[in-house]
């Protein structure tokens, strides 16, 4: 098995484990604003990206929102692009162990702007992660994630996994 796919089977099983038992959990009708960054080595070259989201807990278990993020590719073969993506996640968030920790996992759809809407039309995201509570109305964010970003014209696709930290507000 590839070593990404069995890191993100270690992750999700991990996740899994982690949400059997029962503890507090997001309460349904809260805000989430999330701020993240990634850097990302990919075979096509390296990627650094910040976004941007808005979740609302529609449940105790589901959330989803829209995001927007600022993306940098500096590929192994030509030039530099950026670019804006736009487009929505959903989270599952797990019940969990204890008030500090929230697992969950995920997916993310983005459709991209600028130059590097050029070079990509869209990408599709799928990731587990970790929040870190560090109060009521704060946390601290990991997360591992594949993405596929869907090649223009005679582009071809973009494979990449990589891990995002981030901080989330509550309100």
């Amino acid at each position: 098995m590839p070593l990404k796919i069995r890191t993100l089977a270690i992750l999700g099983v991990a996740v899994l484990l982690c949400g059997i038992a029962m503890a507090d959990e997001l309460e349904e009708g809260t805000k989430e604003l999330q701020f993240d960054f990634s850097l990302v080595d990919s075979s096509a070259g390296s990627n650094v990206t910040i976004s941007g989201s808005l979740g609302w807990v529609l449940t105790t278990h589901h959330q989803a929102g829209p995001v927007i993020s600022f993306s940098r590719d500096d590929p192994d073969e030509g030039a530099t692009v950026d670019g804006i993506a736009f487009g929505g996640f959903y989270n599952y968030n797990f019940s969990i162990i204890s008030d500090m920790l929230v697992p969950y996992v995920g997916g993310r759809l983005e459709l991209y702007a600028g130059d590097l809407g050029d070079l990509y039309d869209s990408g599709v995201a799928v990731y587990g992660g970790l929040r870190l509570m560090t109060g009521n109305r704060a946390a601290l964010n990991v997360r591992l994630f594949h993405e596929q970003k869907a090649g223009s014209g005679n582009i071809e696709d973009l494979d990449s996994t990589g891990l995002t930290a981030g901080i989330s507000i509550f309100f």
